[in-house]
């Protein structure tokens, strides 16, 4: 039986402004994470889905929990030089596909934390 102290904290809280803010840094043309949601569904979402984006990630700082879908990556290996030997594990090089929900929440995070 787990109690939580959870006090109202309103620089936790994440404005629909932030959202739309956070929407239009995406950039467009790269490929979506686990999830399947790219980042032009974001941008042609109406602006209804703003204030419910909002208190989703709201809630994600309040608690101070991420769904495993927001912490998990595809990791592709891509060659370093074409031309050197491709079987070589040294010519490759590991990059990580996050979610697009995960990279709209690193937005607003370091939004705010260059503010401060």
């Amino acid at each position: 039986n787990l109690k939580y102290n959870l006090e109202y904290n309103p620089r936790l809280v994440i404005n629909p402004g932030e959202i739309e803010d956070a929407i239009h840094k995406l950039a467009g043309g790269k490929s979506s994470g686990l999830d399947g949601v790219y980042a032009e569904h974001l941008k042609n979402c109406s602006s209804n889905y703003w204030p419910l984006l909002a208190k989703c990630v709201t809630s994600f700082l309040v608690h101070g929990y991420l769904p495993d879908s927001l912490m998990s990556v595809v990791l592709l290996p891509i060659i370093k030089d074409k031309s050197g030997k491709i079987n070589s594990k040294d010519n490759y090089r590991p990059i990580a596909i996050a979610s697009t929900m995960s990279k709209l929440l690193e937005i607003i995070l370091l939004e705010r934390l260059t503010i401060c």
